[in-house]
């Protein structure tokens, strides 16, 4: 059963135990340094996760699509990543790809708004299916044996008791930029040493960023003001963007890029749009694309994907009284 409160949600099995730990799952995980501190994983299904490593603590930001234990392998002494430290679980939002492995762990944090979303996403037949879209050749029955069971304990508590974390060397500022979804998060990370901060978007902004239809994303002018306060409130801290995607590149531009195409959309002054049918719904392609990069023919770097009609609170008020 689900039991709910305003500060959580906690998952309740009142028979339950941990999904067993895989002692053989590394190889299904890639790591690579960006930063002393900073550790991406590739995982299945074509998506990151990454670990920031401080002195005293660390932090655990998305757990991928739970296909293998990413737990045992963070906690393996042959890994000398998580070994020993105390560390926590932030989602950047609640999508399958990057809450599919919360069954694991006891707790983890994301945007309040995301928590249904999270939930929904725990679907098993769901998984398999992005799996096998994404890169993962084997059969449907053997994906599933080895994907982590939703079947625990685990609490979803609000990012907002996080605010700025210091692990010790590093600290990480939670930043709102609902578009992508309702409670999608960016991260930015900064350590004393390094002058340069690092911004990690999650999908929030990349590109090939998706805004789906109401109600699962907010209207584009909602995404759009964030991402001006976002500018406002922190451009210049970072010279570097990290995605959640091999496919997604770019630095610090990409925001300023973003900016301007969503503020030629909502005023009209886009006329690349091109139709395309999204997730089995009619939906627009803000620039034309080079079809074997996926990225714009322009050369620059922002592109999104939209529902006409999920442009402004005005938009969907028309169309709930249709």
């Amino acid at each position: 059963m689900i039991e709910r409160n305003q500060e959580r949600i906690v998952i309740l099995i009142l028979m339950h135990t941990k999904h067993p730990y895989q002692t053989n799952d590394s190889h299904l995980f890639d790591v690579e340094k960006i930063r002393s501190h900073i550790i991406r994983i590739r995982m299945p299904g074509n998506v990151f996760t990454y670990y920031i490593k401080g002195d005293n603590s660390g932090i655990l930001i998305d757990t991928g699509l739970g296909y293998g234990s990413l737990r045992s392998f963070l906690e393996d002494p042959a890994s000398d990543l998580a070994f020993g430290q105390t560390y926590s679980v932030l989602l950047t939002h609640g999508h399958l790809d990057h809450a599919g492995g919360i069954g694991e762990f006891e707790e983890v944090y994301l945007h309040p708004a995301d928590y249904d979303l999270a939930l929904r996403h725990q679907d098993k037949d769901m998984r398999i299916s992005y799996l096998r879209e994404n890169g993962v050749t084997q059969s449907a029955e053997h994906i599933g044996q080895r994907l982590i069971s939703a079947d625990a304990s685990t609490t979803l508590r609000s990012c907002e008791d996080l605010k700025t974390l210091d692990l010790g060397g590093i600290c990480l500022t939670l930043i709102p930029l609902p578009g992508h979804t309702c409670g999608s998060l960016c991260i930015l990370i900064k350590e004393p040493s390094v002058p340069d901060g690092i911004l990690l978007t999650g999908d929030a902004l990349n590109s090939w960023t998706l805004l789906f239809s109401a109600p699962d994303s907010p209207p584009m002018q909602v995404y759009h003001d964030a991402l001006v306060h976002l500018k406002e409130r922190y451009g210049g801290q970072f010279r570097q963007v990290l995605y959640s995607h091999p496919h997604n590149i770019g630095g610090p531009e990409i925001l300023d890029q973003m900016i301007e195409l969503t503020d030629e959309i909502l005023s009209g002054r886009n006329s690349d749009a091109s139709a395309i049918l999204f997730m089995g719904k009619p939906a627009l392609v803000a620039k034309p694309v080079d079809t074997e990069t996926l990225l714009r023919r322009d050369g620059k770097l922002a592109n999104v994907t939209y529902d006409p009609e999920n442009l402004t609170e005005e938009n969907d008020l028309k169309r709930e009284q249709k």
